[in-house]
């Protein structure tokens, strides 16, 4: 599992904290309001989502094309991808106004804005307006779980945002990797997305949790259908699946057309992470 060489609490010209880290040999920084920014810490301490930020950054190296950012957050997969090649464009999802704030704040942080598009709508499988369901914010943290579905958590209210579908949105270029992250509604964003995956073939990396249970089924045939190979990604292995189920130690999944494949095992033998058979 890689580690964070270096960590420290950094203080820009306007006094605003931030927090620097370097990870894979790169240094990044991310404004940390408030010590609201749990995702950017837990980055810090070098234990989020691993192996998901290392193995992403390994696919994006070796592949040519757009990186896309489904429920961006605060961009911090936007950032590691942006700065994993100079090269690199991405583009960013995110729906909800304060925290697309903080995701336009850290693109221009790391020096990356100018290669990382932010579109301000929630991908899904329509068009039009769309509630957004907001939990209890009282924590005080940078609210990381906005849904739109209606009951994947307890909310406290909506916000009314815009939501396309994928296919209708014009890229430019091939996409080459996804990460889907979007609190139970990543079915709906591949039902809007199949045009693209057909045609482009990317790696797609998406959160598999308890709550979307019920589109398991459909992920798994579309996947099927695509002749796409999917693996439960815990923080030394990836598990070959068969079919998408929850997994309490690996709940980011990757899947991988079979023409990629010899890349993804690159990418996890590089970093330590070994493929295990289905289980």
């Amino acid at each position: 599992m890689p580690r964070v060489a270096s960590a420290a609490l950094v203080e820009e010209p306007n006094a605003a904290r931030c927090i620097g880290f370097t990870f894979a040999g790169r240094s990044f920084s991310f404004h940390d309001p408030n010590g609201a920014d749990l995702v950017a810490r837990t980055m810090q301490a070098g234990s989020y989502e691993a192996p998901l930020p290392i193995i992403l950054m390994a696919a994006v190296t070796r592949s040519q094309g757009l990186f896309l950012d489904v429920g961006a957050n605060n961009g911090l997969y936007s950032v590691l991808a942006a700065k994993t090649r100079p090269d690199a464009a991405g583009v960013a999802f995110e729906p909800y106004a304060p925290v697309r704030d903080v995701l336009q704040a850290n693109l221009a942080l790391n020096g990356v804005e100018a290669r990382v598009a932010v579109h301000d709508v929630a991908l899904s499988d329509s068009a039009g307006e769309a509630a957004l369901h907001v939990p209890d914010s009282s924590h005080g943290l940078l609210e990381t779980s906005a849904s739109l579905e209606p009951d994947f958590q307890s909310t406290v209210r909506t916000v009314t945002v815009r939501k396309a579908r994928l296919d209708d949105i014009a890229l430019d270029g091939r996409i080459s990797v996804m990460k889907i992250d979007v609190e139970g509604h990543e079915a709906a964003v591949l039902r809007g997305a199949v045009r693209r995956l057909e045609q482009d073939r990317p790696i797609v990396f998406a959160e598999m949790l308890p709550g979307a249970e019920p589109h398991f089924p459909f992920m798994t045939g579309l996947f099927t259908r695509l002749d796409y190979l999917m693996f439960r990604l815990r923080p030394d292995c990836a598990i070959r699946a068969e079919v998408i189920r929850f997994d309490p130690f690996a709940w980011n999944y990757a899947c991988v057309p079979r023409v990629a494949l010899a890349m993804f095992r690159e990418c996890c033998t590089t970093h330590g992470v070994e493929i295990l058979a289905p289980a």
